[in-house]
């Protein structure tokens, strides 16, 4: 349980308890010194026994704020990253369920050049000097005095030189870029995007040359685009959308492409050059998929993890899809699809856009459309089974040979594609 406290205006003090204590017992949060923790702030995730918590920088007029991670019960902070943007009331920041120590964040990269593809380094633990030194820094402002030493007025000088802008809108949009960890935000780094399209086409794109794959989430979402999308039962699957460059494009109109991964985001496959909203069923062996920046009359269902797609008509007139939903656990092969009727003309969409009908809903049961079920789920590996054993290991992210994930050695039995 988090409880804030206003200290002033626009500063808090955030307090944690846990079941343990029958949240009876209050520990305040610290974090590093030289940050404060301001009335914009979100606890963005509480899994693992890891806390994530985005503070706003209100020493910019950037929506940008930083994020800080505690593996002690939510006490002791350390920072993370830095500029992450928000957009629509939301962080992009996102959680993939799909793989343990696994999360994505869009930030504004002012000073990353080609070649330097890593955020490594960043964070770092915070120190009992950090938090006396912020304690201390807090009193001197809170009380105005006047009795500060030449040191501490230019800590607060440089403090207030940050206030202002990053950059201007314009300039702020083209510096935003998207980073990935595997290690519970100890470093981040970008995303390496696919050799190939879905055309076999060569990409061109290599970090080295400062090109990644960068993913859409909430920040001037214009077009509504589905944000990252992974889940517990579906082991290492990631469907996201977003194009490949030197930055997350953002302006409308901009060519996008839907993308999905089989082992939590290291490697990246493109399925579908326009955006797509997509829904996992039967543990990911089944996904359902529809455009949904424009009207459609169909959607497209994949068996073997999005290699192969099959489209199935749902209405004869078009569709704007707005989501497609599963039972929770996204176990089941039943789904719903929900949206509205495009009552546009072709007159009347060029000049007042989209056209909104009644409300649509539609669901779809694939049991009767199953392939033979899979066998061999006690033999993985095996070239009779259907199934394959799979490892997350640290060095296929950071090229060493380190054969642990997390700090100790999982294999997980999954399907094959």
């Amino acid at each position: 349980m988090f409880v804030a406290k206003a200290k002033s205006s626009n500063e808090v003090m955030i307090f944690v308890s846990t079941v343990d204590t029958a949240f009876m017992t209050f520990n305040q949060v610290r974090i590093p010194q030289f940050f404060h923790i301001t009335d914009h702030f979100t606890v963005m995730d509480t899994a693992q026994k890891t806390v994530f918590l985005y503070v706003s920088d209100d020493q910019v007029s950037n929506p940008v704020g930083n994020l800080f991670v505690s593996v002690n019960e939510g006490t002791k902070y350390s920072h993370s990253l830095e500029n992450i943007v928000k957009g629509n009331g939301a962080v992009d920041f996102e959680a993939i369920e799909s793989l343990d120590g696994t999360f994505l964040a869009n930030r504004f990269d002012k000073k990353h050049g080609l070649g330097d593809h890593s955020m490594s380094g960043a964070i770092r633990e915070i120190t009992e000097e950090d938090i006396l030194a912020e304690e201390y820094f807090r009193d001197q402002r809170s009380h105005m005095r006047t009795d500060i030493s030449s040191k501490q007025m230019g800590t607060h000088a440089r403090r207030k030189e940050r206030k202002g802008s990053l950059e201007d809108y314009e300039a702020f949009n083209e510096k935003i870029k998207t980073y990935i960890t595997h290690n519970m935000g100890a470093t981040w780094n970008l995303i390496r995007a696919p050799k190939e399209d879905m055309r076999g086409k060569p990409t061109g794109c290599y970090l080295e040359d400062g090109c990644s794959l960068h993913l859409n989430m909430y920040y001037e979402n214009h077009q509504i685009i589905a944000p990252p999308y992974a889940q517990k039962t579906a082991l290492g699957l990631v469907m996201a959308v977003g194009n490949l460059g030197q930055k997350l494009e953002l302006e409308r109109g901009a060519r996008k492409s839907t993308w999905i991964s089989r082992d939590g985001g290291v490697d990246w496959t493109e399925v579908a050059k326009v955006p797509l909203i997509y829904e996992f069923g039967d543990h990911g062996g089944l996904i359902v998929a529809s455009p949904n920046v424009h009207s459609t009359t169909t959607i497209r269902y994949s068996w073997n993890e999005g290699k192969t797609w099959t489209n199935l008509k749902v209405s004869d007139v078009p569709i704007y899809v707005e989501n497609i939903i599963i039972e929770p656990k996204s176990t089941s092969q039943q789904f719903v699809i929900y949206g509205t009727y495009d009552n546009s003309t072709e007159e009347s969409a060029g000049y007042y856009g989209r056209q909104y009908g009644e409300d649509v809903m539609v669901t779809i049961n694939f049991e009767n459309l199953h392939e033979p079920q899979c066998k061999g789920y006690d033999s993985p590996g095996k070239p009779k089974s259907d199934f394959e054993i799979w490892s997350p290991h640290d060095d296929d992210r950071h090229g060493t040979e380190n054969k642990c994930f997390l700090g100790q050695k999982v294999s997980y039995v999954r399907r094959k594609q």
